[in-house]
């Protein structure tokens, strides 16, 4: 970002003079921490990937206008400021977004503990109960991912590669377990965050604040909870049973009886292994390793999952 670009972001959203800024981690689009002398934002920048006609940008409209219901009724959702009632601000084929910059912390910097996993959990019940009516699309497509060709591609990579090879078996069977039951999945919908992770969510006093809505959409309620159970039990490679037990606990008070369990283990890494396939051709080795080795952490503790759920559900 030059200073030209800041200046005309800027002067638009008649946010004052930026005494300084600096980049902040994203996976995906230019995020800037902007700094002026009363107050800090948060500067997203859509390029043509993200924003490359006006179905991407009418969804992108969407996802915000949904996460503003999200807040009305409750569930804190960071929203960005608005210019003589315009979301985004198009100059040069770019499109900006300007947030308020919160103080909270990130969940990346705080302890999880049981009292922050049901208010995770319960949230995200919260809004899998809302039926809202929207054109956003279902997040389930169907894996076309060859790992024989990824293979002959990264044997110069011998780190992946080998990677690859020792879990290429697993692999295929969450890629054609998958598969099989999307269409099953897809037969119960609703509105979810979709990228419920503890970057995306800011924590202050017992309360949390949602940011970052592109992956919105329409998924399997027993999906996303199982995702963001698995999630929020899963680091350093390792998984908290405790952590993925209490999740769905709490989930399961709000939201109601759960009939999919077993069906949504299957689809719960759609997106990961959407993730998967397209960092791997991106030729990112390091975040693929990464990935590579959380989807197997999943994999290998599927029948623990299954059992905790059991014995949650056996207790009524």
């Amino acid at each position: 970002m030059n200073k030209r670009e800041l200046n005309i972001i800027t002067n638009h959203y008649k946010i004052g003079n930026i005494i300084s800024y600096e980049r902040l981690h994203s996976s995906q689009n230019e995020v800037y921490k902007l700094n002026t002398i009363d107050n800090c934002y948060v500067l997203k920048i859509f390029t043509k990937d993200a924003i490359g006609n006006y179905y991407h940008l009418n969804k992108r409209k969407e996802q915000i206008r949904i996460s503003g219901i999200l807040n009305r009724y409750g569930i804190r959702c960071i929203q960005p400021l608005r210019r003589k009632q315009n979301i985004f601000f198009n100059w040069h084929e770019r499109y900006y977004l300007v947030y308020p910059y919160l103080k909270s912390k990130t969940l990346e910097e705080v302890r999880i503990d049981k009292n922050i996993i049901a208010i995770l959990a319960t949230t995200q019940a919260k809004i899998h109960k809302m039926r809202i009516h929207t054109t956003l699309p279902s997040n389930y497509h169907r894996l076309n991912i060859d790992l024989k060709v990824i293979k002959n591609k990264k044997k110069k990579q011998v780190k992946l590669y080998k990677k690859l090879c020792d879990n290429e078996e697993a692999l295929e069977e969450l890629i054609e377990q998958n598969n099989k039951v999307i269409n099953i999945l897809k037969q119960n919908l609703c509105v979810s965050h979709n990228d419920y992770k503890r970057l995306n969510i800011l924590y202050e006093k017992g309360q949390i604040s949602l940011v970052d809505f592109d992956a919105m959409g329409l998924v399997n309620p027993t999906c996303a909870m199982i995702e963001s159970a698995f999630t929020f039990a899963y680091q350093n490679g390792k998984i908290n049973m405790n952590n993925f037990k209490n999740y769905l606990v709490s989930y399961q008070k709000e939201y109601g009886k759960i009939n999919d369990f077993d069906d949504a283990l299957w689809g719960a890494m759609n997106g990961k292994l959407q993730w998967f396939s397209y960092i791997v051709s991106k030729n990112r080795e390091k975040e693929t390793i990464n990935m590579i080795d959380e989807l197997m952490t999943y994999y290998n503790n599927m029948g623990n999952f299954k059992e905790v759920f059991r014995s949650i559900k056996d207790k009524g």
